[in-house]
């Protein structure tokens, strides 16, 4: 009898410490993900896991394609060589052939056909090269791109978007951005533009309606590899907020500043050595985007599924198998 009693004595001690190290292992486990304070929350932990994996940020890259000539060397260096010395980019700079290109197609990718003699930089989602002065535009179409996706994943019903443009000029891009984009299962009415009594201020006003009455699919948070959404706190906080509170109204404000990466003393430089041509425009007014605000009223759908977000923990099978094996032989 004895025996038997140190036996199980001896079980239940061993049991005890497995059921310590399994919560310590789990402990451990917890802080190295600094996991929110809610770890009841699936959305919060999504969003967490996101922002810990998120890609790090690559320095800006610039590319020309130069013809020929830029590399001919008679007396003096090529203008290949003055370029790289003289030109200084908030980045990597790389030059190429223009005519090499054809032998290795898949160096670099771009938008449309590349041209000789011009400025590109890479947009970091796409991988793609655009011409630098198209690159803010690029730039913002891929943000509210996403931005619009991630909306219709968590249950968009109806979007107003109301939009300011200060200092507003005729020949820039900024009407557009952020408006008229192609959502799947959307309508997008007309879009109304009014402006001020100076004509400085162009106000923008548009809806859109969607139809899909289906409930989030919070795996697809992850799984779209979202790439803008880790740096953007007001985004999640707006997603934990629909997704905890089933909450079918909210708001939401954009608001964008104008920011050259390269100063126009380069770009005259630049200029000097006929890189950009006639398109390049140094005053950037072709492609000029100005600085605007953009607020948006959201509704909805209601969520039906009240455990969406709830969090099903399924123990390990060999660990139940040996704790059922354990509590068996101690009875």
């Amino acid at each position: 009898m004895s025996i038997n009693k140190t036996l199980k004595n001896k079980i239940k001690t061993s049991c005890t410490d497995i059921k310590c190290a399994t919560l310590n292992i789990s402990k451990i486990k917890s802080q190295r993900r600094r996991l929110p304070i809610n770890n009841n929350s699936k959305i919060r932990q999504i969003i967490h896991s996101i922002c810990e994996n998120k890609l790090p940020f690559e320095n800006y890259e610039f590319l020309i394609l130069l013809s020929d000539d830029y590399f001919v060397r008679n007396f003096l260096p090529s203008k290949k060589y003055y370029i790289k010395k003289k030109i200084t980019l908030p980045g990597k700079l790389i030059l190429e052939k223009y005519s090499d290109l054809k032998y290795n197609i898949n160096k670099y990718f771009f938008e449309s056909n590349p041209i000789p003699n011009q400025l590109y930089i890479k947009l970091q989602k796409e991988q793609l090269y655009v011409p630098y002065s198209e690159y803010e535009y690029k730039l913002l179409e891929s943000k509210f791109n996403e931005f619009y996706d991630i909306l219709t994943l968590i249950g968009a019903k109806y979007i107003k978007i109301s939009k300011i443009i200060n200092n507003f000029q005729s020949s820039n891009l900024s009407t557009d951005i952020g408006l008229n984009t192609v959502c799947e299962n959307a309508k997008i009415s007309n879009k109304v533009s009014l402006t001020n009594e100076n004509k400085t201020s162009l106000f923008l006003k548009q809806e859109m309606t969607f139809n899909n009455d289906i409930d989030p699919e919070l795996n697809k948070i992850i799984d779209n590899n979202y790439f803008y959404l880790p740096n953007q706190m007001d985004l999640q906080n707006l997603i934990i907020r629909r997704i905890e509170n089933n909450q079918t109204n909210d708001k939401y404000t954009y608001i964008h500043n104008q920011s050259n990466l390269i100063n126009k003393k380069i770009l005259t430089k630049l200029s000097g050595f006929n890189i950009g041509s006639l398109s390049f425009n140094l005053d950037y007014s072709l492609r000029y985007v100005s600085n605007f605000e953009i607020e948006y009223i959201i509704e909805f759908y209601n969520i039906k599924n009240k455990n969406l977000n709830k969090i099903n923990i399924i123990e390990n099978e060999d660990q139940n198998w040996f704790k059922n094996f354990l509590i068996n032989l101690i009875k």
